[in-house]
């Protein structure tokens, strides 16, 4: 943020970035399109909003990534290229942690049951994990996001070396679906970390 002498002159620049896992099934009927058998799995999804320009009368652009898979974006270009399409569908990841399926397959009444449902199952893990928090458990953080989705991070050697694993039923449609463990199910995330030269505060 710049400005000189009156602050709401001020000039802007910011982002955030809304990560979740999502179905592609809506989009892709959303789009009318085809996308065969990657459409039933929960991918990893990005929504970018940017605020820029005025303080006072920002722009603001909202866009959507894939980053464990960028041929999804190059798959759906000319669709994400209408921005009332990119909005709607940005909209839709935030409110109701889905794609919306446009006007073909679901009723309104049903979306906004869906969306009611996620917003409270968003918010009953989020107190959850304030009580994990909450333990005081030095070596290790957990944050569960859904019945469907969980991630740790555990710490060794004074934090010089960080583990952070993660979970995900990969083929479930909404956060209500406890995770089903099959082999073709499951999917798992692992990093390790190591700090080589300790930080100097």
């Amino acid at each position: 943020m710049r400005w000189t002498g009156n602050p709401t002159t001020a000039q802007i620049n910011l982002k955030a970035i809304y990560s979740l896992r999502a179905g592609l099934s809506d989009l892709y009927t959303a789009a009318n399109r085809d996308g065969g058998g990657n459409s039933s799995e929960r991918v990893l999804t990005e929504v970018e909003m940017g605020l820029s320009g005025s303080l006072l009368k920002p722009d603001i652009k909202l866009d959507i990534f894939f980053p464990s898979n960028p041929a999804i974006k190059e798959e759906m270009q000319s669709y994400f290229n209408d921005d009332n399409n990119r909005n709607l569908q940005a909209l839709s990841l935030i409110i109701r942690r889905s794609f919306a399926p446009g006007t073909g397959k679901e009723a309104l009444g049903k979306q906004l049951t869906s969306g009611v449902a996620s917003t409270a199952t968003e918010l009953l893990f989020n107190q959850f994990n304030n009580v994990l928090s909450s333990l005081n458990l030095d070596f290790v953080d957990i944050n569960i996001r859904s019945l469907s989705e969980a991630n740790a991070s555990f710490r060794f050697f004074n934090d010089r070396v960080v583990l952070n694993a993660g979970i995900v039923d990969k083929r479930s449609t909404n956060d209500l679906s406890p995770i089903g463990f099959t082999r073709n199910n499951v999917g798992g995330e692992v990093e390790v970390l190591a700090l080589i030269k300790k930080m100097e505060l």
